[in-house]
């Protein structure tokens, strides 16, 4: 249907095509919300705060506010994709330089291990400030 919104207010969705016959159109994805592979296969603008895991873009004037964690522009067309104009080769760039969930939630507990280790060394520390702080003078 032209000029059709489509909102995901919550939960997943596994493939999601916008084709020639719906353009103008917008696709919005609220927070919690998810589409593991976006087709746009005509010039569409897609917003929100959800997730995108693979985006194809197979027709020019697409617009994502989001980044996808994959990226795949026909060559010769050009989308703007989290504010910036990208074409096939950085789309593809940025793509491979994206790290995996894995990777991100390595890099996570690798952040948090050295507070967990260090915290109950200074615990007392900790308590006995908040005690004086507390205290009515």
């Amino acid at each position: 249907t032209p000029n059709a919104t489509v909102r995901l207010a919550k939960g997943t969705i596994e493939r999601m095509t916008v084709d020639e016959s719906a353009p103008n159109s917008r696709v919005i994805i609220d927070r919690g919300a998810e589409i593991k592979e976006l087709n746009l296969d005509v010039g569409t603008a897609v917003s929100g705060e959800g997730d995108i895991k693979t985006l194809n873009i197979n027709a020019p004037g697409s617009t994502v506010t989001m980044l996808p964690d994959q990226i795949n522009i026909r060559p010769g067309l050009t989308a703007t994709i989290h504010g910036q104009e990208m074409d096939a080769a950085a789309a593809a760039e940025i793509s491979a330089t994206m790290p995996s969930t894995g990777i991100k939630m390595a890099i996570a507990v690798v952040g948090v291990l050295p507070i967990l280790i260090v915290y109950p060394f200074f615990q007392q520390y900790f308590v006995k400030g908040i005690t004086i702080g507390a205290v009515k003078g």
